[in-house]
């Protein structure tokens, strides 16, 4: 609560040095979050101000009123791949990675679970991550299609009620999809879902030995039809995260180190767009000033005001 309420008074403190003419209201902050990285990909840690990026919004340059770094309560919401093709050693992969993630929820921080099978379904409601029960990963059952646009639109559904300042979408899937009745451009249509950052454990199948005759041994994971298409890479997209491969189990662990490290090596710009919110899809661009930078961020946002929770 201590580091909340700090968090809010270096908001205000933000709008107060704008000049008059800018400042609208505290509902119209953009807030980018980014990871910055040097050369061979390592996280930079050390001082950054903001004074180190620009921030462009439609090719427009923004003053940036606020860069900080903090561990946010979090709300995530796992995407569940329950179809047929995740039967077997992708299922085992997933089980491992899921194991893992919910060691490492912090007691702020709220969880959800969207199943995605014939049916997609909201299966754990909005939850504090110390009162979620024991779930035995190894008992969830798969079976039927793979409709992954169609959980995502549900998953985005879920975090417009979620309660912390950011919001996570973690996918956990081969990412084959041969069931959807959504487009892409269809899924965010508010400004939270807009700003949700969407990452993802791709579980891969074992590399199928050959055997002593050239044929392949038969895979035990069910094979997907040939009218299914990996979609993972588009789901995530410009969102501002990641996607994990994960083949064997000790990659399942990784993924989940990685994931937080990920989240919590952010830091967070903020600015008032010098234009008024008009329910348009906005591009966002961050240029680090130090060229040997690489900044890591989504792709923009829709600018609607944001409802007050």
């Amino acid at each position: 609560m201590k580091t909340r309420a700090i968090a809010v008074v270096c908001l205000l403190m933000a709008a107060i040095a704008l000049p008059a003419q800018e400042f609208r209201s505290g509902v119209d902050l953009v807030t980018i979050p980014i990871v910055v990285t040097g050369r061979g990909g390592a996280a930079i840690t050390g001082e950054i101000s903001a004074a180190d990026f620009r921030v462009f919004e439609d090719g427009v340059e923004q003053t940036v009123t606020l860069l900080d770094r903090q561990r946010l309560p979090t709300s995530v919401c796992i995407l569940l791949d329950s179809s047929m093709s995740m039967r077997g050693w992708k299922q085992r992969l997933a089980t491992a990675a899921l194991e893992h993630l919910f060691r490492r929820f912090q007691p702020e921080d709220e969880v959800s679970v969207v199943s995605a099978a014939a049916t997609v379904r909201l299966a754990v409601p909005w939850t504090p991550a110390p009162r979620i029960p024991r779930v035995d990963w190894d008992r969830w059952r798969v079976g039927g299609t793979t409709p992954l646009f169609d959980a995502l639109q549900l998953a985005l559904q879920v975090v417009n009620h979620a309660v912390n300042p950011r919001s996570v979408v973690l996918i956990v899937s081969d990412g084959l999809d041969n069931s959807s009745r959504i487009s892409l451009s269809q899924l965010a249509t508010t400004r939270r879902q807009s700003e949700t950052l969407v990452y993802a454990v791709r579980t891969q199948e074992l590399e199928v030995p050959v055997t002593p005759s050239g044929r392949k041994a038969r895979s035990e994971s069910f094979s997907a039809s040939e009218a299914a298409q990996d979609v993972l890479d588009s789901l995530v997209g410009d969102s501002g995260g990641v996607v994990y491969d994960v083949a064997i189990p000790q990659r399942a662990e990784a993924s989940a180190r990685a994931f937080f490290d990920d989240l919590e090596s952010q830091y967070v710009l903020g600015y008032v767009p010098r234009k008024t919110a008009d329910g348009s899809y906005r591009r966002l661009k961050v240029d680090p000033v130090d060229s040997s930078w690489h900044v890591r961020h989504r792709g923009g946002y829709l600018s609607q005001p944001t409802a007050p929770h």
